[in-house]
Order: C-alpha cells, then structure tokens, then sequence
C-alpha cells in the first residue's frame, strides 16, 4: 500500500509542477480541465496516509524513545532527512520555493486572478506532495532493510 501511496503521490506532485509550469507561460490548465482539482483534493490523502504511516513506524518510534524531547508531540522529520535522496530533496527545495513564491504572489495581486489563484494553491500542494515522497521513500527503504 506504500508502494501505490508513494507512486500517487509522485504523480500528484507531477501534475501540480505542470499546472504551476503552464500557469507561467499564462496557460490555465485547471479551466480548460475543471476535474484537475482533484488532485488538489488528493494531497489531503496522501499527506494524512503519509502521517498515519510514519506515526506507526518503528524506527521513527525508536528515534523518538531515543531523543526523548520536552513536548514533543509531532513526527520528527531529521530521521526521514538523513541519507534522503539527493533528487527528493531537490524536489522539496524546488516545491518550497515554489509554495513560497507563488502564494506571497496570490497576495501581492488586487485583482486576483484565477490563474495566479490556482498556480498558488497547486504552489502549496507541490510542498504537501513533496513531503509525503520523502516519508514514502525512507518509509519503503526501510522497510527493505528490516527484510534483508
């Protein structure tokens, strides 16, 4: 299930990265294909499986009986960063500044737009998606090495 979660959720952040592409060479994907919303609606499924995931995974549950914090109440993320794919963290970085640049732009306008609306929401839906890539990706990976 991990598997199909982790393929989901690259094709998701895929299909966000070409709407905000299209969306800068003023092409409004979402107009012309209304039913692309749902893969905004999709980030809410993959970003809360990813959680589900990770909360119950063993060696996030080792790691925080290890680093025992004062109030700790979330998911630490420096064990999904450790060793992380190079090309995953480009993913992140690239959706981070994409969520940042294209939502303070969504702000910034007075006569908002659909089309700077959309690539700002789909911005921050990159970023979601990205994230949930990692937790799948070291979530399969270690996953494999308990098997081995």
């Amino acid at each position: 299930m991990k598997q199909k979660l982790y393929f989901f959720s690259l094709i998701g952040w895929s299909i966000s990265t070409l709407i905000v592409l299209l969306n800068l060479f003023e092409i409004d994907l979402v107009k012309i294909i209304p039913l692309l919303w749902i893969v905004f609606i999709g980030v809410f499924i993959s970003s809360g499986s990813s959680i589900f995931y990770a909360k119950n995974n063993s060696v996030i549950n080792d790691y925080e009986y290890d680093n025992n914090q004062f109030l700790n109440s979330g998911i630490p993320l420096i064990p999904f960063f450790e060793k992380a794919p190079n090309w995953i963290l480009g993913i992140l970085g690239i959706s981070f500044f994409s969520a940042i640049i294209f939502f303070s732009k969504t702000f910034k306008e007075t006569d908002i737009s659909s089309s700077i609306l959309s690539s700002g929401f789909f911005g921050m839906s990159m970023l979601f998606y990205s994230t949930s890539i990692l937790i799948f990706n070291r979530l399969i990976e270690w996953e494999r090495n308990e098997v081995d």
